[in-house]
């Protein structure tokens, strides 16, 4: 078993550049039925992340109440090796 430890940033930058707030993990998955799609239009899979964003947003404007609420996002589509 491989164990990866990120090191934590200086104390100095987590005081000026780092802002405490809470962190979610949110992963979006694609049914098997609705994959044979995005295996031949490879061009699917950017409107299947901007429609992830979306939904991401209109999920923290309903939760939070706020329209000044903006969500970051760092996204990755990980296809495996059927495509």
């Amino acid at each position: 078993m491989l164990l990866f430890l990120m090191p934590s940033p200086p104390a100095t930058a987590a005081g000026k550049l780092l802002e405490d707030v809470p962190h979610r993990q949110v992963v979006f998955t694609i049914p098997k039925r609705l994959r044979v799609y995005f295996r031949y239009d490879h061009t699917l899979m950017g409107d299947l992340a901007g429609c992830a964003w979306r939904a991401l947003r209109f999920w923290v404007l309903a939760c939070f109440d706020d329209e000044a609420a903006m969500p970051g996002a760092v996204g990755f589509i990980q296809t495996g090796a059927n495509y």
